[in-house]
Formats: structure tokens, sequence, C-alpha cells
């Protein structure tokens, strides 16, 4: 897909412009992508963040919202949600393993010293 810019992203095949909404207010592009598979899931869904960068400058300061959807971009929005759920679990797992890991070894060595 060429733009403005003169940008180029291969994984789109066509684009095709909708009709405007009648009010004007709403216009669609569709974008012709490949089918997401094993072995081009990766591309394609950095494709979408590449798409995402690109169409930001061409809205700044119109006073217009530039937005993806379809099936290529909900499966980068899933990918990215899922990475930070990991590392929430992760930094869960860290702070609860701590403290749990500190106590069993004062039960094995006998416990922590007693005041006298």
């Amino acid at each position: 897909m060429k733009g403005s810019e003169g940008k180029h992203i291969g994984t789109v095949e066509r684009v095709v412009a909708g009709q405007p909404s009648p009010n004007k207010l709403v216009q669609t592009i569709a974008l012709q992508m490949p089918d997401v598979t094993q072995s081009n899931q990766d591309e394609l869904l950095d494709s979408v963040k590449t798409l995402r960068d690109d169409i930001k400058p061409l809205v700044a300061g119109t006073g217009l919202r530039a937005e993806t959807a379809g099936q290529v971009a909900q499966s980068y929005d899933q990918r990215e949600a899922s990475g930070n759920a990991d590392a929430v679990v992760a930094l869960g797992i860290v702070r609860r393993t701590g403290p749990i890991n500190a106590r069993r070894a004062c039960r094995s060595s006998g416990g922590p010293p007693r005041r006298r």
C-alpha cells in the first residue's frame, strides 16, 4: 500500500475505498491481505503496527480519526494483550515466590532465631 508519504506495506495486496456515509462523516477503506497462516502470521501482524503507525500522521491535526478492524488487526491486538498479561502474571509469580521460598528456608533450617 502506498500512502501520501510513498510508503509501502508489502502484505497489502489491494486497497479499495468504500462509499462515504450519507452525512460524509465516515468512509471505509478495505485492505486486502493474504489469509493468515502459520508461516505468514508474524509478518501480517507486524504489518498492522506499521499501518497504524503510518496512518496516524496522515490524519493528525485534521479532526479525523483513522482506526483499524478485521481479522488481522484483532489477532494483532490479542497478541499484544497476551504479551502484557504474561508480564503481569510473571510479576505476580515473582512477588509471590519470594516470600514462600523464604518461609520454606526458615522452616527447613529450624526456623528464624527466637528472641530470648
